[in-house]
């Protein structure tokens, strides 16, 4: 956006198959009330529109820096959203380890064996949540936007578990729910994780989640950080990951629009 010979925002985009995603934009803050932001987003809808996409996308904080981008992604039409949060924990590497088993319960590393109940449960627990997502953009654009998500995220699921870093519960034999971790230098990263629903309420989550910090501590990760989400989908998840202590948290939101 040009004032003259002046830059006063800019606005830049992703293309990936049907949907076009606004990333990187800024509005010069002595330059802010001008309607800019309004202007930049139209070039970017448009674009998207002649590059034959369905859907805008654009992801923003939900804190209070970020209030003004949520108004103007509001003016030009973006109101279906799914909220996200990510939640952070400092690691005390001088702290004792988390428990990981109780009397019915025991984490172990997860094998080619367990491979087959980590899908069924993937399935199981992510068809409750895009239940939910159908609730929060409806079920049309979901349908649109998270077409083959059982097949791409049963394949996460078991590559993450195959990496090395993946674990499961076992109750009398059988597995009752899966996590995995990954660092990303002094962050340890809580990846997809999930417990059979006939299981939950047995605190396998927090077992599962002392494991991997328990992991994460013995490769040095002075931090730990996990994501979900702040839709209903994800009340449960929410309530473990604070009782193993994740309460920083940086929210964030995820706006729709059709084209």
């Amino acid at each position: 956006a040009l004032q003259g010979d002046r830059v006063v925002g800019y606005v830049s985009y992703l293309l990936k198959g049907d949907v076009g995603q606004i990333v990187g934009n800024a509005v010069d803050p002595d330059m802010h009330g001008h309607g800019i932001s309004k202007l930049l987003y139209a070039a970017a809808l448009n674009k998207f529109r002649e590059e034959g996409c369905k859907y805008a996308r654009v992801n923003t904080g939900l804190d209070d820096s970020h209030a003004p981008a949520r108004r103007a992604y509001n003016k030009v039409g973006f109101e279906k959203n799914l909220p996200s949060i990510m939640y952070y924990q400092e690691l005390d590497l001088d702290t004792e380890p988390y428990p990981t088993s109780s009397d019915t319960v025991q984490v172990i590393p997860c094998e080619e064996q367990h491979m087959e109940d980590c899908a069924r449960i993937t399935l199981t627990a992510w068809s409750i949540i895009h239940e939910s997502y159908k609730k929060c953009i409806g079920e049309k654009m979901h349908d649109d936007l998270y077409a083959g998500w059982e097949e791409s995220t049963v394949n996460a699921v078991l590559a993450a578990q195959r990496s090395g870093r993946g674990y499961v519960a076992i109750v009398d034999g059988k597995v009752a729910g899966f996590a995995a971790y990954r660092t990303m230098g002094k962050f340890g990263v809580i990846g997809r994780n999930a417990v059979d629903p006939a299981y939950r309420g047995r605190g396998i989550a927090k077992l599962m989640y002392g494991m991997l910090i328990n992991k994460m501590r013995e490769e040095g990760c002075l931090y730990a950080q996990v994501h979900t989400g702040l839709d209903e989908g994800h009340t449960g998840a929410r309530k473990a990951y604070g009782k193993i202590g994740f309460e920083r948290n940086l929210p964030e939101i995820s706006y729709f629009m059709e084209l």
